[in-house]
């Protein structure tokens, strides 16, 4: 529908409300009891048509302003947050609250050792901060505000990000860089989409508040404009990080596959500090990803994990689970078990 289509069904729309709504106030005696008498000439009812006129405008106003606020809806073990305007497309943040520690939480994550001793090392500072209080204050221990998770996609960042929150109990609030200013029309709608979520993040504490895809609103300035959106919206960023309103149990984790392309600003130690690098598995890592993943499938005895693993060097983890994948669907067309065949030829397909 055009723009002045739907302004004409709005015209329409507001006439039609406002004649019900002087039907509605006649009938029930709200007109007389405000005019103190029925509107006996055409002008007096030309009066009481706009002033009622005017009390819908201020209702649908009223309406407007409820709309912008945020709407949270809680189910059984998740708090949906929906933060926007209500226009095209609305901003929609996932709250996973984690009431206990789950210490098994790094043990479903297959290899890269070294990145999950470097992560648990930079969450247990966290948890000496938030646990013992005194004890930190007595060494002067600062809490780092931020981790950043960078390497090739399909490895894990997310998954390496949620364990920390399910290993710890701390809730996990996980926002893509690319939603936050998806259908923002309006000037400062992203930048609002970004405060709404650290209040909400404030309001969840102990939170870890996850950023995917930080590149899309973290790329270096280039400085040929101050004005620019995306400029505007690493501003706000920064300000939450490190602005008068210090966080308090909110902590930041950002995910990304191009770390070159990040604002120095926002990786320079005292805001996302701790960088750790999730690469491809390893030839161990791969055989234990490609068992992973069959898991309880038909498999045939005739599988060699050891030349797929060496087949796919260099591969992620993501890439390995389309390879099953694949494999299981030739295997399930034939009502078959997945064979060695099956896997091997997916491997060299995609």
């Amino acid at each position: 529908m055009s723009q002045t289509k739907k302004k004409i069904v709005f015209i329409i729309a507001i006439i039609c409300a406002s004649y019900l709504l002087y039907k509605v106030g006649e009938l029930s005696g709200f007109i007389q009891w405000f005019f103190g008498k029925e509107p006996s000439t055409f002008q007096e009812l030309v009066h009481t048509g706009i002033i009622m006129l005017i009390v819908l405008i201020a209702v649908l106003i009223i309406v407007r302003i409820m709309s912008e606020c945020a709407h949270i809806t809680i189910t059984d073990n998740t708090l949906e947050v929906t933060i926007g305007s209500g226009h095209e497309e609305e901003l929609e943040t996932s709250i996973e609250t984690e009431r206990k520690c789950n210490k098994a939480a790094f043990d479903r994550l297959i290899g890269l050792e070294d990145a999950k001793k470097e992560v648990q090392d930079f969450f247990d500072i966290i948890m000496t901060w938030v646990n013992e209080p005194e004890l930190a204050k007595r060494y002067e221990i600062k809490p780092p505000k931020g981790l950043l998770l960078y390497g090739p996609p399909g490895n894990g960042k997310t998954a390496f990000a949620r364990a920390c929150s399910q290993y710890y109990g701390f809730n996990f609030m996980h926002q893509k860089g690319s939603e936050i200013i998806a259908g923002c029309t309006l000037v400062g709608m992203a930048e609002s989409n970004i405060k709404n979520l650290f209040i909400e993040a404030r309001e969840s504490t102990p939170c870890i508040l996850f950023f995917d895809e930080i590149d899309a609103i973290a790329q270096k300035r280039s400085g040929r404009s101050l004005n620019s959106a995306s400029d505007l919206v690493l501003n706000t960023l920064l300000t939450e990080l490190d602005g008068f309103d210090p966080l308090n149990k909110v902590f930041v984790i950002a995910a990304t596959n191009r770390k070159d392309i990040l604002d120095p600003a926002l990786i320079r130690p005292g805001r996302i500090e701790k960088h750790i690098y999730i690469g491809n598995p390893d030839y161990d890592a791969r055989i234990g990803i490609l068992k992973a993943h069959l898991g309880k499938k038909p498999i045939s005895s005739d599988i060699n994990f050891q030349r797929l693993a060496t087949l796919t060097e260099g591969k992620s983890g993501a890439f390995l689970e389309a390879v099953v994948n694949r494999a299981n669907t030739e295997a399930f067309r034939e009502r078959r078990e997945i064979n060695h065949h099956d896997l091997e030829t997916a491997a060299k397909i995609i």
